[in-house]
Protein backbone atom coordinates (compact mmCIF):
# COMPACT_ATOMS: atom_id res chain seq x y z
CA UNK A 1 0.00 0.00 0.00
CA UNK A 2 0.86 3.60 -1.04
CA UNK A 3 1.51 5.68 2.45
CA UNK A 4 -0.04 8.71 1.30
CA UNK A 5 1.79 12.17 1.49
CA UNK A 6 2.61 13.43 4.95
CA UNK A 7 1.25 17.24 5.73
CA UNK A 8 4.11 19.72 5.77
CA UNK A 9 5.20 20.27 9.20
CA UNK A 10 5.38 23.99 10.74
CA UNK A 11 9.28 25.95 10.49
CA UNK A 12 11.57 24.19 12.77
CA UNK A 13 9.72 20.82 13.24
CA UNK A 14 11.15 17.88 12.35
CA UNK A 15 9.85 14.07 11.91
CA UNK A 16 11.88 11.58 14.17
CA UNK A 17 11.15 7.86 15.14
CA UNK A 18 10.15 7.75 18.56
CA UNK A 19 12.77 5.29 19.31
CA UNK A 20 15.22 7.83 18.88
CA UNK A 21 14.07 10.21 21.67
CA UNK A 22 13.14 7.47 24.21
CA UNK A 23 16.09 6.24 26.04
CA UNK A 24 14.00 3.20 27.67
CA UNK A 25 10.81 1.46 26.81
CA UNK A 26 10.25 -0.92 29.69
CA UNK A 27 7.00 -3.63 30.33
CA UNK A 28 5.64 -4.13 33.54
CA UNK A 29 5.00 -7.15 35.63
CA UNK A 30 1.89 -9.64 35.66
CA UNK A 31 0.68 -10.61 39.32
CA UNK A 32 -2.51 -12.00 40.26
CA UNK A 33 -2.32 -11.75 44.45
CA UNK A 34 -3.95 -8.98 46.60
CA UNK A 35 -3.04 -7.37 48.96
CA UNK A 36 -5.25 -4.55 51.06
CA UNK A 37 -1.99 -2.92 52.36
CA UNK A 38 0.36 -3.68 49.55
CA UNK A 39 1.72 -1.85 46.75
CA UNK A 40 -0.41 0.08 44.15
CA UNK A 41 0.08 -1.53 40.73
CA UNK A 42 -1.37 0.42 37.84
CA UNK A 43 -3.87 -1.69 35.64
CA UNK A 44 -5.75 -0.97 32.21
CA UNK A 45 -8.84 1.16 34.48
CA UNK A 46 -6.31 3.22 35.57
CA UNK A 47 -5.59 5.06 32.27
CA UNK A 48 -8.64 7.57 31.36
CA UNK A 49 -9.30 7.78 27.68
CA UNK A 50 -8.66 11.58 28.20
CA UNK A 51 -4.95 11.33 29.29
CA UNK A 52 -5.19 11.10 33.07
CA UNK A 53 -4.68 8.81 35.80
CA UNK A 54 -8.07 7.15 37.80
CA UNK A 55 -7.07 6.80 41.63
CA UNK A 56 -10.53 5.95 42.28
CA UNK A 57 -10.19 2.00 41.94
CA UNK A 58 -6.36 0.86 42.30
CA UNK A 59 -5.33 -2.81 42.86
CA UNK A 60 -3.02 -3.55 45.71
CA UNK A 61 0.15 -6.23 45.42
CA UNK A 62 1.95 -7.75 47.83
CA UNK A 63 5.05 -5.99 48.68
CA UNK A 64 7.16 -8.54 48.89
CA UNK A 65 5.66 -10.55 45.57
CA UNK A 66 9.23 -9.93 43.72
CA UNK A 67 11.90 -7.26 43.17
CA UNK A 68 10.19 -4.23 42.47
CA UNK A 69 12.87 -1.81 42.72
CA UNK A 70 13.15 -1.31 38.82
CA UNK A 71 9.37 -0.79 38.37
CA UNK A 72 8.69 2.45 40.61
CA UNK A 73 7.36 5.15 38.43
CA UNK A 74 8.65 8.01 38.66
CA UNK A 75 7.17 11.96 37.88
CA UNK A 76 7.83 12.18 34.01
CA UNK A 77 6.97 8.69 32.50
CA UNK A 78 4.98 8.23 30.13
CA UNK A 79 2.63 4.97 30.71
CA UNK A 80 1.33 3.55 27.32
CA UNK A 81 -1.10 0.93 27.27
CA UNK A 82 0.28 -1.72 24.79
CA UNK A 83 -2.46 -4.33 25.87
CA UNK A 84 -6.54 -4.00 25.89
CA UNK A 85 -9.15 -3.91 23.60
CA UNK A 86 -8.63 -2.81 19.95
CA UNK A 87 -10.87 0.96 20.60
CA UNK A 88 -8.29 1.48 23.97
CA UNK A 89 -5.31 0.02 23.04
CA UNK A 90 -2.87 2.89 22.79
CA UNK A 91 -4.39 5.09 25.51
CA UNK A 92 -1.43 6.44 27.75
CA UNK A 93 -1.21 9.32 30.66
CA UNK A 94 1.71 10.98 32.06
CA UNK A 95 2.71 10.34 35.41
CA UNK A 96 3.65 13.31 38.12
CA UNK A 97 3.69 11.38 41.08
CA UNK A 98 1.37 10.26 43.54
CA UNK A 99 1.71 10.47 47.57
CA UNK A 100 2.88 6.84 47.93
CA UNK A 101 5.18 4.91 46.01
CA UNK A 102 3.51 2.74 42.45
CA UNK A 103 4.32 0.16 39.92
CA UNK A 104 2.76 -1.06 36.27
CA UNK A 105 1.35 -4.11 35.72
CA UNK A 106 2.45 -6.02 32.24
CA UNK A 107 -0.45 -4.59 30.16
CA UNK A 108 1.53 -1.21 30.18
CA UNK A 109 5.28 0.19 28.75
CA UNK A 110 6.76 2.83 30.62
CA UNK A 111 8.52 5.26 28.39
CA UNK A 112 10.90 7.55 29.64
CA UNK A 113 11.73 10.25 26.98
CA UNK A 114 15.22 11.97 26.65
CA UNK A 115 13.99 15.22 28.04
CA UNK A 116 17.14 16.77 25.92
CA UNK A 117 14.95 16.11 22.88
CA UNK A 118 11.67 15.50 23.99
CA UNK A 119 9.26 16.65 26.81
CA UNK A 120 7.51 14.24 28.53
CA UNK A 121 3.99 16.43 28.49
CA UNK A 122 4.51 16.51 24.77
CA UNK A 123 4.76 12.73 24.56
CA UNK A 124 2.23 12.48 26.28
CA UNK A 125 -0.12 14.59 24.58
CA UNK A 126 1.00 13.09 20.87
CA UNK A 127 0.29 9.50 22.24
CA UNK A 128 -3.40 10.41 23.49
CA UNK A 129 -3.58 12.55 19.61
CA UNK A 130 -2.49 9.38 18.29
CA UNK A 131 -4.77 7.30 20.37
CA UNK A 132 -8.06 9.55 19.17
CA UNK A 133 -6.84 9.47 15.49
CA UNK A 134 -7.23 5.55 15.44
CA UNK A 135 -3.78 4.69 14.88
CA UNK A 136 -3.13 2.28 17.73
CA UNK A 137 -6.10 0.65 16.80
CA UNK A 138 -5.08 0.45 12.89
CA UNK A 139 -2.02 -0.66 13.90
CA UNK A 140 -1.76 -3.31 16.83
CA UNK A 141 -2.09 -7.00 16.59
CA UNK A 142 -5.83 -8.31 17.35
CA UNK A 143 -7.31 -11.40 18.72
CA UNK A 144 -10.53 -12.34 20.09
CA UNK A 145 -11.34 -9.57 22.53
CA UNK A 146 -8.15 -8.33 22.49
CA UNK A 147 -5.25 -6.30 21.09
CA UNK A 148 -1.71 -5.32 21.53
CA UNK A 149 0.46 -3.21 20.07
CA UNK A 150 3.60 -4.00 19.59
CA UNK A 151 6.77 -2.36 20.89
CA UNK A 152 8.86 -2.14 17.87
CA UNK A 153 5.78 -0.91 15.88
CA UNK A 154 5.32 2.18 18.35
CA UNK A 155 9.28 2.60 18.88
CA UNK A 156 9.49 3.30 14.84
CA UNK A 157 6.46 5.83 14.68
CA UNK A 158 7.40 8.89 13.99
CA UNK A 159 6.69 12.03 15.97
CA UNK A 160 6.62 15.58 14.79
CA UNK A 161 9.11 17.60 17.25
CA UNK A 162 9.52 21.08 17.65
CA UNK A 163 12.00 22.63 19.55
CA UNK A 164 12.03 21.70 23.21
CA UNK A 165 10.96 25.26 24.25
CA UNK A 166 8.23 24.81 21.76
CA UNK A 167 6.89 21.60 23.34
CA UNK A 168 7.09 23.47 26.86
CA UNK A 169 4.84 26.15 25.44
CA UNK A 170 2.78 23.83 23.39
CA UNK A 171 2.41 21.48 26.47
CA UNK A 172 1.09 24.00 28.89
CA UNK A 173 -1.50 26.19 26.09
CA UNK A 174 -3.32 22.55 25.80
CA UNK A 175 -3.15 21.86 29.50
CA UNK A 176 -4.47 25.32 29.76
CA UNK A 177 -6.94 24.77 27.41
CA UNK A 178 -7.72 21.09 28.53
CA UNK A 179 -8.36 22.47 32.05
CA UNK A 180 -10.98 25.07 30.85
CA UNK A 181 -12.48 22.12 28.72
CA UNK A 182 -13.23 19.94 31.53
CA UNK A 183 -14.50 22.96 33.61
CA UNK A 184 -16.99 23.42 31.16
CA UNK A 185 -17.83 19.65 30.81
CA UNK A 186 -18.42 19.14 34.51
CA UNK A 187 -20.51 22.58 34.23
CA UNK A 188 -22.49 21.17 31.55
CA UNK A 189 -22.88 17.47 33.35
CA UNK A 190 -24.10 19.18 36.53
CA UNK A 191 -26.70 20.97 34.25
CA UNK A 192 -27.79 17.69 32.19
CA UNK A 193 -28.26 16.17 36.01
CA UNK A 194 -30.55 19.44 36.93
CA UNK A 195 -32.53 19.32 33.73
CA UNK A 196 -32.82 15.19 34.35
CA UNK A 197 -33.89 15.79 37.70
CA UNK A 198 -37.09 18.22 36.56
CA UNK A 199 -39.86 15.64 35.82
CA UNK A 200 -39.15 14.44 39.37
CA UNK A 201 -39.97 17.97 40.72
CA UNK A 202 -42.92 18.66 38.05
CA UNK A 203 -44.44 15.54 40.09
CA UNK A 204 -44.26 17.05 43.38
CA UNK A 205 -46.17 20.41 42.56
CA UNK A 206 -49.01 18.66 41.90
CA UNK A 207 -51.77 18.95 44.80
CA UNK A 208 -51.56 15.49 47.28
CA UNK A 209 -47.86 14.05 45.91
CA UNK A 210 -46.58 17.28 47.13
CA UNK A 211 -48.57 16.85 50.45
CA UNK A 212 -51.43 19.37 50.01
CA UNK A 213 -54.62 16.89 49.65
CA UNK A 214 -57.62 18.25 47.81
CA UNK A 215 -60.65 18.10 49.35
CA UNK A 216 -62.41 16.85 45.70
CA UNK A 217 -59.73 14.10 45.79
CA UNK A 218 -60.26 10.64 47.43
CA UNK A 219 -58.06 7.67 48.55
CA UNK A 220 -58.04 4.65 46.62
CA UNK A 221 -56.55 1.40 46.13
CA UNK A 222 -54.88 -0.14 43.27
CA UNK A 223 -56.95 -2.69 42.54
CA UNK A 224 -60.08 -0.66 42.64
CA UNK A 225 -59.15 1.40 39.84
CA UNK A 226 -56.95 -1.34 37.82
CA UNK A 227 -56.33 -4.60 37.28
CA UNK A 228 -53.01 -5.98 38.95
CA UNK A 229 -51.73 -8.76 37.39
CA UNK A 230 -47.96 -10.45 36.74
CA UNK A 231 -46.68 -11.11 33.36
CA UNK A 232 -45.88 -15.31 32.18
CA UNK A 233 -42.72 -17.35 31.49
CA UNK A 234 -40.81 -16.82 29.03
CA UNK A 235 -40.48 -18.85 25.53
CA UNK A 236 -37.51 -20.53 25.64
CA UNK A 237 -35.86 -21.36 21.92
CA UNK A 238 -35.41 -19.89 18.74
CA UNK A 239 -38.16 -21.09 17.19
CA UNK A 240 -40.74 -19.15 19.47
CA UNK A 241 -39.32 -15.61 18.09
CA UNK A 242 -39.63 -14.31 14.55
CA UNK A 243 -39.07 -11.08 12.20
CA UNK A 244 -42.73 -10.30 12.66
CA UNK A 245 -45.56 -10.60 15.39
CA UNK A 246 -46.93 -9.04 18.63
CA UNK A 247 -44.08 -7.56 20.64
CA UNK A 248 -42.84 -9.86 23.84
CA UNK A 249 -41.64 -7.36 26.53
CA UNK A 250 -38.71 -7.76 29.25
CA UNK A 251 -37.56 -6.38 32.46
CA UNK A 252 -34.72 -4.43 30.10
CA UNK A 253 -37.09 -3.05 27.67
CA UNK A 254 -38.12 -0.65 30.47
CA UNK A 255 -34.55 0.03 30.97
CA UNK A 256 -33.07 3.73 32.58
CA UNK A 257 -31.86 4.27 28.88
CA UNK A 258 -35.63 4.83 27.95
CA UNK A 259 -36.08 8.77 28.04
CA UNK A 260 -39.88 8.27 27.15
CA UNK A 261 -42.59 6.70 29.43
CA UNK A 262 -44.36 5.28 26.06
CA UNK A 263 -43.19 2.18 25.37
CA UNK A 264 -43.49 1.17 21.33
CA UNK A 265 -41.36 -1.76 20.91
CA UNK A 266 -38.92 -4.46 22.04
CA UNK A 267 -36.37 -6.36 20.71
CA UNK A 268 -38.51 -9.46 20.70
CA UNK A 269 -40.84 -10.81 18.67
CA UNK A 270 -43.08 -13.92 19.10
CA UNK A 271 -43.72 -16.86 16.36
CA UNK A 272 -46.60 -18.29 15.22
CA UNK A 273 -45.88 -21.16 17.38
CA UNK A 274 -45.12 -19.43 20.80
CA UNK A 275 -48.76 -18.06 20.29
CA UNK A 276 -50.46 -21.43 19.68
CA UNK A 277 -48.22 -23.44 22.32
CA UNK A 278 -46.90 -21.27 25.23
CA UNK A 279 -48.72 -19.80 28.28
CA UNK A 280 -48.38 -15.95 27.71
CA UNK A 281 -49.58 -13.10 29.52
CA UNK A 282 -51.04 -10.60 27.41
CA UNK A 283 -51.19 -6.65 28.23
CA UNK A 284 -53.28 -3.81 26.21
CA UNK A 285 -52.19 -0.74 25.25
CA UNK A 286 -52.03 1.76 28.38
CA UNK A 287 -51.37 -0.88 30.98
CA UNK A 288 -48.29 0.61 33.20
CA UNK A 289 -45.46 -2.06 33.77
CA UNK A 290 -42.42 -2.40 36.65
CA UNK A 291 -40.24 -4.80 37.14
CA UNK A 292 -41.56 -7.15 40.27
CA UNK A 293 -38.61 -9.26 41.32
CA UNK A 294 -34.81 -8.70 42.32
CA UNK A 295 -32.69 -5.87 42.15
CA UNK A 296 -34.56 -4.35 39.52
CA UNK A 297 -37.43 -3.49 41.84
CA UNK A 298 -34.90 -0.74 43.39
CA UNK A 299 -34.92 1.19 39.88
CA UNK A 300 -37.78 3.57 39.04
CA UNK A 301 -37.61 1.96 35.49
CA UNK A 302 -41.44 2.37 34.30
CA UNK A 303 -43.28 1.67 30.90
CA UNK A 304 -46.49 3.07 29.49
CA UNK A 305 -47.46 0.29 27.25
CA UNK A 306 -48.41 2.23 23.40
CA UNK A 307 -48.91 -1.08 21.79
CA UNK A 308 -50.88 -4.60 22.50
CA UNK A 309 -48.00 -7.09 23.50
CA UNK A 310 -47.19 -10.00 25.75
CA UNK A 311 -45.12 -9.12 29.03
CA UNK A 312 -42.08 -11.56 31.13
CA UNK A 313 -43.22 -13.31 34.16
CA UNK A 314 -40.80 -10.53 36.26
CA UNK A 315 -43.06 -7.60 35.14
CA UNK A 316 -46.21 -6.34 37.31
CA UNK A 317 -48.79 -4.84 34.85
CA UNK A 318 -51.47 -2.13 35.91
CA UNK A 319 -54.51 -2.39 33.42
CA UNK A 320 -56.70 0.80 33.97
CA UNK A 321 -60.04 0.83 34.49
CA UNK A 322 -62.18 4.00 33.03
CA UNK A 323 -61.69 5.50 36.57
CA UNK A 324 -58.22 6.51 36.11
CA UNK A 325 -56.05 7.63 33.01
CA UNK A 326 -52.90 5.40 32.32
CA UNK A 327 -50.99 8.72 31.96
CA UNK A 328 -51.51 9.65 35.55
CA UNK A 329 -51.87 6.11 37.03
CA UNK A 330 -47.98 6.14 34.92
CA UNK A 331 -46.85 9.66 36.32
CA UNK A 332 -47.94 8.15 40.07
CA UNK A 333 -45.92 4.70 39.84
CA UNK A 334 -42.86 7.36 39.11
CA UNK A 335 -42.90 8.47 42.33
CA UNK A 336 -43.16 5.24 44.41
CA UNK A 337 -40.48 3.45 45.93
CA UNK A 338 -41.38 -0.57 45.34
CA UNK A 339 -39.09 -1.48 47.57
CA UNK A 340 -41.43 -0.42 50.21
CA UNK A 341 -43.72 -3.08 49.35
CA UNK A 342 -41.94 -5.93 48.42
CA UNK A 343 -41.37 -9.26 50.25
CA UNK A 344 -37.30 -8.71 51.38
CA UNK A 345 -37.35 -12.34 52.97
CA UNK A 346 -34.06 -13.78 50.62
CA UNK A 347 -35.23 -12.51 46.71
CA UNK A 348 -36.93 -9.49 46.55
CA UNK A 349 -40.66 -9.95 45.20
CA UNK A 350 -43.34 -8.16 44.88
CA UNK A 351 -47.26 -9.76 45.20
CA UNK A 352 -50.04 -9.17 43.57
CA UNK A 353 -52.06 -8.46 46.67
CA UNK A 354 -49.83 -6.42 47.97
CA UNK A 355 -49.27 -4.12 44.92
CA UNK A 356 -53.24 -4.01 44.34
CA UNK A 357 -52.96 -2.62 48.38
CA UNK A 358 -51.42 0.66 47.59
CA UNK A 359 -53.33 3.86 48.07
CA UNK A 360 -53.19 6.31 45.33
CA UNK A 361 -54.72 9.43 45.23
CA UNK A 362 -57.16 9.53 42.78
CA UNK A 363 -58.64 13.26 41.47
CA UNK A 364 -61.45 13.70 38.84
CA UNK A 365 -61.14 12.84 35.54
CA UNK A 366 -61.00 15.83 34.55
CA UNK A 367 -58.38 17.26 36.84
CA UNK A 368 -56.12 13.75 35.75
CA UNK A 369 -56.72 15.02 32.38
CA UNK A 370 -55.59 18.80 33.50
CA UNK A 371 -52.41 17.74 35.38
CA UNK A 372 -51.54 15.07 32.64
CA UNK A 373 -51.61 17.55 29.75
CA UNK A 374 -49.76 19.84 31.86
CA UNK A 375 -46.84 17.60 32.96
CA UNK A 376 -46.86 16.91 29.14
CA UNK A 377 -45.82 20.37 28.31
CA UNK A 378 -43.72 20.50 31.02
CA UNK A 379 -41.95 17.33 30.48
CA UNK A 380 -41.19 18.01 26.33
CA UNK A 381 -39.87 21.59 27.43
CA UNK A 382 -37.25 19.55 30.00
CA UNK A 383 -36.84 16.76 26.96
CA UNK A 384 -35.81 19.83 24.41
CA UNK A 385 -33.03 21.50 27.40
CA UNK A 386 -32.06 17.63 28.18
CA UNK A 387 -31.43 17.06 24.27
CA UNK A 388 -29.60 20.08 23.91
CA UNK A 389 -27.17 19.17 27.35
CA UNK A 390 -26.59 15.87 25.74
CA UNK A 391 -25.23 17.75 22.55
CA UNK A 392 -23.47 20.07 24.61
CA UNK A 393 -21.53 17.00 26.53
CA UNK A 394 -20.72 15.36 22.99
CA UNK A 395 -19.37 18.58 21.77
CA UNK A 396 -17.12 19.22 24.61
CA UNK A 397 -15.83 14.93 24.29
CA UNK A 398 -15.22 15.87 20.90
CA UNK A 399 -13.26 19.28 21.85
CA UNK A 400 -9.74 17.70 22.97
CA UNK A 401 -8.97 15.47 20.28
CA UNK A 402 -9.93 18.78 18.01
CA UNK A 403 -7.11 20.37 20.18
CA UNK A 404 -4.73 17.83 19.72
CA UNK A 405 -5.46 17.77 16.15
CA UNK A 406 -4.58 21.48 15.54
CA UNK A 407 -1.18 20.93 16.90
CA UNK A 408 -0.30 17.50 15.76
CA UNK A 409 -0.91 18.32 12.23
CA UNK A 410 1.76 16.01 10.31
CA UNK A 411 0.90 13.13 13.13
CA UNK A 412 -2.83 12.79 12.06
Amino acid sequence: MTRPPQKPLPPGWKRVPLGEVIVRAQPGFACGERSDKGVIQLRMNNVATDGNFNWQEVTRIPDDFRDMSGYWLQPGDVLFNNTNSVELVGKSALFKGYAEGVVFSNHFSRLVPDQERLHPGFLAKWLLAMWSNGTFAHQCNRWIGQAAMPRNKLLTLEIPLPPLVEQRRIVARLERQMALVEQARAAAEEMYQNISSLKAAFLREIPALGGNFPQRWSWVALGEVCRVYAGGSAPQGKEFFADSGPYFFRVSDLGQHRRTMALSESRDKLSAKALASCHLVPAKQGTVLFPKSGAAIATNNRALLAVDGYIVGHLMALEPTSAILSEWLYHLSCTWDMMDFADNTGYPSLKQSATAAIEIPLPPLAEQRRIVADLARKNAAAGRLETLARQQLADLAALPAALLREVFVGAI
